[in-house]
Formats: C-alpha cells, sequence, structure tokens
C-alpha cells in the first residue's frame, strides 16, 4: 500500500483556499537549464520596451536607463 498521506487544513485568513502537505514522498529536484535563459530574455524584452519599469538610471554622459528594481535588488 502507498505510504504516501494528504492531509488538507484551511488558511485561517481565506476559507477558500486549501493547504496540502504530502507525508511520505521522497524530494526531487527538476532542473531545466534553458529556463533561465528564457526568463532573462523576457525580463530584457520588458526593459527594453519600458514594460513595467519602475526605475530610471541616468549615467554622468545623460544616457537613461530603465529597469527593474526587483533585477537590481536581486544582483546587489
Amino acid at each position: 500500500m502507498d505510504d504516501t498521506v494528504m492531509e488538507n487544513s484551511t488558511c485561517e485568513s481565506n476559507d477558500h483556499k486549501e493547504v496540502m502537505t504530502f507525508k511520505g514522498y521522497e524530494q526531487k529536484t527538476f532542473k531545466n537549464s534553458s529556463h533561465i535563459v528564457g526568463v532573462f530574455e523576457v525580463l530584457q524584452s520588458l526593459r527594453k520596451d519600458k514594460v513595467l519599469c519602475d526605475i530610471r538610471i541616468e549615467a554622468d554622459d545623460g544616457i537613461i536607463i530603465f529597469g527593474h528594481k526587483n533585477i537590481l535588488i536581486s544582483a546587489s
């Protein structure tokens, strides 16, 4: 018989959402090396089109670069 047990409990803040926990499972890690490339291509496209940009950086030579604060924060 399968040892996997699923327990459901409702979130305290919202009765319509359920939290599911699984017991008796083996953790597995999946890697998709092309995923990060695709993510950065989309982020670069958003930045070039000035979509969802929330920061503007002006260089000493007057060049203005638009960007995303979350990306800058994650790299600092």
